[in-house]
């Protein structure tokens, strides 16, 4: 009969533990959709809503995800050496005993009571401890330092939002300019300027919306619809980046990561190493804080502490000596270091190419703007309808040609600004 019981008992558990999960899902399901359907008439109603360049800075630190994360990974680390000092603290234990059996409960009294405080007291290996807080140092220096790289990101890549907004709005004015072509056109360019119309009108719906998304995702808001308004910082390095040098602190966060991981591969060594010592291990013998029993009570008597140390070494029988794990990560740490060589290496050729092809494109645009000059003097003399109309040709693939060139000199300038530590230190 007890069977039977324990069985019928474990089903109706088991039914009513399915049985809530299903409500529960249920229940999910049903808000998701409502939030889904809030989100979709969100999406085709917002107003549009006009932001600056410094309130899209607050908001990412305010509100983007990525960001929030990385900065809580920097206050956790920066709090790693208090907790591995809270390590050293006592706990503290009681425990209460009952000297009745079950069925002589009803004539329990006091006397039949004890209980007793006790604290344990947690004396660490000293190579260790100082290893862990070492550890929590290093660790604490590289969040932070991964942290301003991903605030830099984020500006970089606001910046690139910049240059889509502003090519969504000559967007706009193209095909503006191509709908007044159109109601102004004969039947025999009609079909052709019609199809250019739908053409560049999907392209202007496809931009729009992929930057709708990219900037609510950025501002971690969902449905909304923002304006990017007024002027991002001035970045050119068109004046400055002859200047630009290693030596000078330029890239000097990328030195401070590298140097991290190498410190890193030699705090493992350094574990390593110290494993081979005999372990040291110190321990307190201490009596209970209180003790209750039959109606006495004693406290704490410090003569009954006792202090005792010792020391063990283990011997792994597949590598007695630990040679072959102190060989290995030596290896590492040599490794890493030649990484992290030919990594610098690669970034001081970078720094090199592009101020080597940032001139080039300084000459070419010298070349274009005299050139834009020189065609503009032409067409004050010049009234031929055929050469006014050429002039103007040549005026616009000039005009064209500059703005692509400024275009190439900006994707420089990204690269120059996240390393540029003279920049970032006074933002």
């Amino acid at each position: 009969m007890k069977q039977i019981l324990t069985i019928l008992f474990s089903l109706l558990l088991v039914s009513c533990v399915n049985q809530k999960v299903q409500e529960r899902l249920q229940l999910h399901e049903i808000q998701q959709a409502n939030a889904l359907h809030d989100l979709q008439y969100a999406i085709l109603h917002s107003p549009q809503k006009k932001i600056t360049w410094q309130q899209a800075v607050n908001r990412i630190e305010e509100d983007n995800i990525t960001y929030l994360q990385s900065y809580d990974q920097t206050q956790t680390a920066l709090k790693a050496q208090k907790r591995t000092w809270w390590t050293l603290a006592p706990e503290v234990f009681t425990f209460m005993n009952i000297s009745k059996s079950l069925t002589e409960l009803s004539d329990l009294t006091t006397d039949d009571l004890s209980f007793s405080i006790v604290a344990n007291i947690t004396i660490p290996n000293p190579w260790q401890f100082y290893a862990q807080l070492y550890a929590d140092y290093l660790g604490m220096l590289g969040t932070q330092w991964n942290h301003e790289l991903t605030r830099r990101n984020f500006q970089v890549q606001l910046y690139s939002y910049y240059i889509q907004q502003d090519r969504l709005d000559k967007g706009t004015e193209e095909l503006t300019l191509l709908l007044q072509r159109l109601e102004q056109s004969s039947s025999d360019g009609l079909k052709k300027l019609s199809r250019q119309y739908k053409q560049k009108k999907l392209a202007q719906v496809t931009l729009k919306e992929r930057l709708r998304v990219q900037l609510n995702n950025m501002f971690n808001t969902p449905g909304e619809n923002w304006r990017l308004t007024g002027n991002p910082p001035d970045i050119s390095y068109a004046k400055s980046f002859k200047s630009l040098a290693l030596k000078k602190g330029y890239g000097k966060l990328g030195l401070m990561l590298q140097t991290l991981q190498i410190e890193a591969n030699i705090l493992r060594l350094w574990n390593i190493k110290v494993s081979r010592w005999p372990q040291l291990s110190v321990g307190l013998s201490s009596p209970p804080l209180v003790t209750s029993n039959n109606s006495t009570t004693t406290g704490f008597n410090p003569e009954q502490t006792r202090l005792f140390t010792g020391a063990s070494h283990g011997i792994k029988l597949n590598d007695p000596l630990g040679s072959e794990r102190l060989r290995d990560a030596e290896v590492r740490a040599a490794y890493t270091r030649k990484q992290l060589l030919l990594r610098t290496e690669s970034d001081v050729s970078r720094l090199y190419l592009i101020k080597k092809r940032y001139s080039h494109l300084l000459e070419i645009q010298s070349d274009l703007l005299d050139e834009l000059e020189r065609n503009k003097q032409q067409a004050k003399t010049i009234s031929a309808p055929s050469s006014v109309l050429e002039s103007y040709k040549q005026r616009l693939e000039l005009t064209n040609a500059i703005k692509d060139n400024k275009l190439q000199q900006l994707q420089f300038d990204f690269q120059l600004w996240i390393w540029d530590e003279a920049y970032w230190q006074k933002y």
